[in-house]
């Protein structure tokens, strides 16, 4: 079985960690809206009752290098404050 496999606690596991990680503790219905899908759907993917579609996972690894690059830029700008308070 795959990751991508809905009825597996490793796929939904995976994104429930992925969705917390990304949008914190409110995460079903950002990541809902984020990958254009009902906060219901996600609902139904976490509780195994629908397949999370393979598509899901590239959408969601964009997502997460969005936000990390959004991160990594704030870390920046965060560091050299640090350095160089205002």
């Amino acid at each position: 079985m795959t990751p991508t496999d809905a009825t597996t606690a490793p796929g939904r596991a995976l994104l429930a960690h992925a969705g917390s990680t990304i949008f914190g503790p409110q995460w079903q219905c950002e990541l809902a809206q984020a990958l254009g899908r009902s906060d219901r759907t996600v609902r139904y993917w976490l509780a195994g009752t629908v397949r999370i579609p393979a598509s899901t996972w590239p959408q969601l690894a964009a997502i997460a290098r969005d936000r990390g690059a959004e991160l990594a830029g704030l870390t920046k700008m965060l560091s050299t404050l640090e350095r160089n308070p205002p």
